[in-house]
């Protein structure tokens, strides 16, 4: 009987240990499942305060540019009135000086006869015109044109004939004047022309050294152009055909 109730207390010593280490290893799978939770608490705690931040900080840049491009237009905007303001004082100087007649307008103060000046304008359009088409059409027609392309050119010389006259006025000796006019509509007109070219040959395909070829004598066929045009007009000046803009009536 001694031996039965030795065995059962050994085996209640062995039962209460067990639970013993049973509650310890819970105990510490718990502390670590607590650890395990609050170090994720924290990570996504920090998380959303770092992307606080960087949501403050952007909502502040965008402020800081926002508030710069304001002062920067005001600044622009208080520019411009200072010019407007100057603007209206010189003109009200301008005005107070007494001058109102139809040549004030013009920067050199020469009296201009304006309707003497017009048929000038209108004699120089019809030679600029008349001089540039008769080079242009023998192009044209060798290259397939037609009519509406002749009138085109026509058109554009015409306008050049005026421009011409209007900003070479008596400055006759004036090379460089006269070339940089020429090269102005010269090379608007004819690298455009060689630009439509290019792209249309460049859809077909056909962008080889030929093409570049015809491309470089389309431009240089509008600089031809408003130059023969612009001889005609030196030839009208220098005939007397033509009046240069601003030249007082010949007696």
């Amino acid at each position: 009987m001694a031996s039965d109730a030795s065995v059962r207390a050994e085996a209640e010593r062995a039962g209460r240990d067990a639970r013993d280490v049973a509650a310890r290893e819970i105990e510490k799978v718990e502390q670590m499942e607590r650890e395990r939770v609050r170090t994720t608490f924290e990570e996504v705690q920090m998380k959303t305060e770092a992307s606080q931040s960087k949501a403050e900080r952007a909502a502040e840049e965008t402020l800081a540019l926002k508030r710069d491009a304001v002062e920067r237009a005001e600044a622009k905007m208080r520019a411009l009135d200072a010019e407007r303001a100057a603007l209206r004082e010189e003109l009200a100087k301008e005005d107070a000086s007494g001058g109102n007649g139809a040549g004030d307008k013009w920067a050199d103060g020469t009296s201009i006869d304006e309707a003497a000046e017009k048929a000038e304008s209108a004699k120089s359009a019809a030679v600029g015109g008349a001089s540039g088409a008769l080079l242009a059409t023998p192009l044209i027609v060798s290259q397939g044109g037609g009519l509406v392309s002749i009138g085109i050119v026509a058109v554009s010389c015409a306008v050049f004939g005026v421009t011409y006259r209007y900003a070479v006025r008596r400055d006759l000796g004036n090379n460089e004047l006269k070339g940089g006019v020429v090269g102005a509509f010269g090379l608007a007109r004819g690298l455009s022309a060689a630009d439509v070219y290019l792209r249309a040959a460049s859809l077909n395909g056909d962008a080889d050294f030929a093409t570049y070829a015809q491309a470089a004598l389309l431009a240089g066929q509008g600089v031809l152009t408003y130059a023969f045009a612009a001889l005609a007009l030196e030839q009208a000046f220098a005939r007397g055909i033509l009046k240069p803009f601003g030249e007082p009536p010949r007696e």
